[in-house]
């Protein structure tokens, strides 16, 4: 039976915002690691011309698993970007649920497709893909910009993590007709 310290565990990195892909491309350089910064493809508008941009899902942040060590722990800590880890010395660990919610959203961003949604008795939820588990726990919707926000629980307190999705109409998933006129 292995000891509890000498397992993976999931903290978090608070990192500036902006370089989450950076530090996330320099962990997984570091043997035995794993990190995450899910990146999602938005579409902007500029001049009249849209363009494809990544954006990170959760701004400032890096998830790591990795078995505790304290040498690696000050080693991350100074790589360029980095600002913190969440708990300090021993990182707090991320509740296993929240993980589930992170890799969902992160195989959801490999898709490069907006999560399929319908509306409902006033609320959104969605109906399929890797975050379908998870639709339960969205706090907010922009329509405007077919935006969703996500609710997530990370060691220093809740945050809310952004996705897109595509509200579907008949599709499958038509809305019940609540008659009336």
């Amino acid at each position: 039976m292995s000891d509890a310290a000498n397992e993976k565990q999931w903290v978090a990195l608070h990192v500036l915002t902006g370089a989450e892909e950076d530090v996330a491309y320099s962990l997984h350089a570091l043997p035995g690691l794993t990190a995450l910064a899910p990146m999602e493809r938005v579409t902007l508008l500029k001049g009249g011309k849209s363009r494809a941009k990544l954006r990170p899902v959760l701004p400032g942040y890096v998830l790591l698993n990795w078995e505790p060590d304290a040498d690696l722990w000050h080693y991350i800590r100074k790589l360029g970007g980095v600002i913190r880890f969440l708990g300090g010395w021993p990182p707090s660990v991320i509740p296993r649920d929240e993980i589930g919610v992170m890799l969902a959203m992160d195989a959801h961003c490999a898709t490069y497709k907006p999560a399929p949604a319908i509306r409902e008795d006033g609320r959104t939820r969605i109906v399929d893909g890797p975050l379908l588990p998870y639709g339960d726990r969205i706090t907010s919707v922009n329509f405007r910009d077919m935006r969703a926000k996500i609710a997530i629980e990370l060691p220093d307190g809740p945050h809310r993590a952004t996705v897109g999705i595509e509200l579907l109409e008949d599709k499958g998933h038509r809305q019940p007709d609540n008659g009336g006129g």
